[in-house]
């Protein structure tokens, strides 16, 4: 399609979420230890810092690469290249450059992440000369927690070289906007409507800053959600439930491998519809507190939820709310969507440590 890459050519970054990624050009920070440097701007004739392009996660011949592009210092610069990670500060060479101007200029470098034990999925800074230049977030990567591959760089590469996989299902979400349009759109993980939707749009403008904290103190500045009337259609039958959100789920891990709907998997040829009942905020902690002690929720389930697995479902929110799919905002709705199962669509590769594989 014309404007669109091919999966085959997308960057892992590409692939998942560039949402979870630092903004382009942070403000480095500068490590304690090290002597403070001039990052990003222009000095003279050189361009400090990187420029238009930033450093890139890449997957190739069975291994994770970073990519390191440009690089504008001053003309002191060694270009001593180290990432900083759970292992601890781990060097990874020197970058080759030239002079410009008053200052150097590197060359783009790619290094193997896989050879070092760096995980691709945890949080890591890219150092040059001692100073933090680029951060990569902890990528809370909800879709691999759903998979439940194992992490590790050397275990990722060597279940792409297996290349094993599975069928899985996905969601298909449809609603009609403001002018009575049908739209829709597929989701992965969870689409709805109601409080979730609320608490996402009030974390956006700082989720990139913050990450996933932005999501709690956005239920904090939420404290009397809005009570909706939803009237749910399935399986020949209508329900009438009111609650402060009601949500669509084709597998439902969350952060910390919380199951938020019990028996919802992402291979069951269904849809899990969850309506939360209509409480305040904090009247959600023995949810909370529940999830936390069973996070499969196969002992205590889950208080305050009343859960409808189907294969498709038609609800009509009064009065119309916020929607979301995976994270992705609706500006438009009536009050009027849908979910259904799209059984075994997609091929997904897996581990021996997947429950998919099982």
């Amino acid at each position: 399609m014309e404007g669109h890459k091919d999966i085959s050519e997308m960057s892992f970054e590409e692939f998942f979420s560039e949402k979870d990624r630092s903004p382009v050009q942070q403000e480095p920070r500068v490590r304690r230890d090290a002597p403070r440097r001039s990052g990003g701007g222009q000095k003279g004739d050189v361009q400090m810092g990187f420029g238009a392009v930033i450093p890139k996660i890449n997957y190739s011949d069975r291994s994770f690469f970073l990519y390191v592009p440009k690089y504008g210092s001053d003309a002191n610069a060694r270009f001593e290249v180290a990432i900083d990670c759970s292992a601890g500060v781990v060097p990874l060479g020197r970058l080759d450059s030239s002079p410009r101007g008053t200052g150097r200029l590197s060359r783009a470098a790619t290094f193997n992440l896989t050879a070092e034990g760096i995980s691709p999925l945890e949080q890591f800074t890219l150092i040059i000369d001692g100073q933090e230049v680029y951060r990569m977030r902890n990528r809370g990567i909800l879709f691999f927690n759903n998979i439940g591959n194992a992490p590790e760089a050397a275990a990722l590469a060597k279940a792409c070289r297996a290349g094993r996989t599975v069928k899985v299902d996905m969601g298909e979400l449809f609603w009609l906007d403001e002018n009575g349009n049908e739209k829709r759109h597929g989701f992965i993980i969870i689409a709805g409507s109601g409080f979730d939707a609320e608490i996402m749009m009030k974390a956006a403008p700082t989720k990139n800053d913050i990450g996933e904290i932005a999501y709690f103190l956005s239920a904090l500045a939420t404290p009397n959600p809005t009570v909706a009337h939803f009237t749910i259609e399935h399986d020949g039958i209508v329900e009438e439930l009111d609650g402060i959100c009601c949500m669509a789920g084709n597998t439902s891990v969350i952060q910390n491998d919380i199951n938020l709907f019990p028996d919802c998997r992402m291979n069951d040829g269904m849809v899990d519809i969850a309506v939360i009942e209509p409480v305040k905020t904090v009247q959600l902690l023995p949810t909370v507190i529940t999830a936390a002690l069973d996070p499969a929720g196969k002992v205590l389930g889950r208080p305050q939820f009343k859960i409808i697995q189907t294969k498709e479902a038609k609800i009509t929110c009064t009065p119309s709310l916020g929607m979301q799919f995976d994270g992705e905002i609706i500006s438009s709705n009536s009050g009027v969507f849908g979910a259904r199962a799209l059984p075994q669509c997609l091929d997904l590769i897996v581990d021996e440590f997947s429950p998919l594989g099982k």
